[in-house]
């Protein structure tokens, strides 16, 4: 582990966590290796990647060939630069949590949005974004990811959702369902500004948490870190294609989802 990641306690099971998780709670990612440390000596966090917990309305559901899930099957979205279906360029995708915790080699912190009403139309209007950005790739340009992790004059980036890192799509997600104000471009957010956990790896520049919502009866709890699962053995291993409704992720091998139904 990162020298910062080996201060994460795991504090919660998964099974117990899972079926209170809704649309809206975000889940944060440790990295290790160099790739990582040089993200957390950027943000300041130990977190390196971030998606969010969605449980789409019925229309999205048909649309990206999702399957009825129960509470505790739980789905994150995220903008990825590796996606399971090997698309190049990156891209959003639609995970099983389950499967990412268990397939990843780092840890996971899970923060619940607390005090803020998913009505049907906040849901709708999140589902309507998510449609909209589908085929935007992953973004690599250098200089937005570098604009959006220094917060100093000249360092600045103008909202453009043609292509989207992490913690962009996250922003600009909570910011379509009216969660979070638009008070910065949603590219000037990083992972950092959805912790409550510092600690770079090499030079810590503290903890920022920046996210301001709309109300003030909402809240993002602190992060719980679920203990490790076991690698997925012969069992399914998720991921879905959004707005690829014929698209799923099954052991690996991306096929048909009506077939597989």
């Amino acid at each position: 582990m990162g020298c910062c990641e080996c201060r994460l306690k795991q504090n919660c099971d998964f099974d117990d966590i899972a079926p209170t998780l809704n649309t809206g709670d975000l889940c944060l990612f440790t990295l290790p290796g160099r790739f990582g440390c040089q993200v957390r000596c950027c943000t300041g966090t130990p977190w390196v990647h971030i998606a969010m917990v969605y449980r789409p309305m019925q229309w999205m559901r048909e649309k990206a060939g999702l399957p009825q899930t129960a509470p505790e099957d739980v789905l994150i979205i995220e903008s990825e630069k590796h996606t399971w279906d090997g698309r190049k360029g990156g891209g959003l995708q639609i995970v099983s949590l389950r499967t990412k915790l268990a397939t990843s080699r780092g840890l996971c912190g899970i923060r619940r949005l607390r005090g803020f009403a998913l009505t049907p139309q906040v849901l709708e209007r999140l589902d309507a974004f998510v449609d909209k950005v589908r085929d935007a790739p992953y973004q690599t340009g250098i200089r937005e990811l570098l604009n959006a992790a220094v917060d100093l004059p000249g360092f600045h980036n103008e909202t453009d959702l043609s292509s989207l890192f992490c913690s962009e799509f996250v922003a600009e997600a909570l910011m379509s369902m009216g969660i979070m104000r638009r008070s910065n471009s949603s590219n000037e957010f990083t992972t950092g500004d959805f912790s409550t956990i510092g600690g770079g790896c090499c030079c810590c520049m503290g903890v920022q948490d920046s996210v301001h919502l709309t109300t003030p009866d909402a809240s993002y709890e602190a992060e719980r870190i679920p203990a490790r699962l076991p690698f997925p053995g012969k069992g399914q291993r998720l991921a879905w294609v959004v707005g690829h409704p014929q698209l799923a992720l099954v052991n690996g091998k991306c096929i048909n989802h009506v077939e597989r139904q």
